[in-house]
């Protein structure tokens, strides 16, 4: 995965409301619950979106890849795994619950 990934690149430049950042994180751990065996990363947003009742975009949150989004807002408070897909879809992963 050769995404732009740098979980130090400062958020404070971006207007993050706390709300939604919580929402999104509720939504994200309900999600790793109902379905354990994982989520493919190209309908992250699109489920994310549903649940949360507004558009997710990880560029909101001052990222520039879901991957940036999940080492910054997620994997900090949610235990989980990315797992790379080795068929020739390369940016696809699979995020699931440890």
């Amino acid at each position: 995965m050769s995404e732009d990934i740098n979980i130090n690149r400062p958020v404070n430049n971006v207007f993050l409301n706390e709300v939604r950042v919580k929402t999104v994180l509720t939504a994200f751990y309900n999600l790793m619950r109902e379905i354990p065996q994982g989520i493919k990363s190209d309908e992250m947003s699109n489920i994310l979106t549903y649940k949360v009742g507004f558009e997710f975009n990880f560029k909101e949150f001052g990222c520039h890849s879901l991957l940036e989004f999940l080492k910054k807002f997620i994997m900090p408070t949610i235990d989980i795994e990315i797992l790379s897909n080795t068929t020739n879809e390369n940016d696809v992963f699979l995020i699931r619950s440890k």
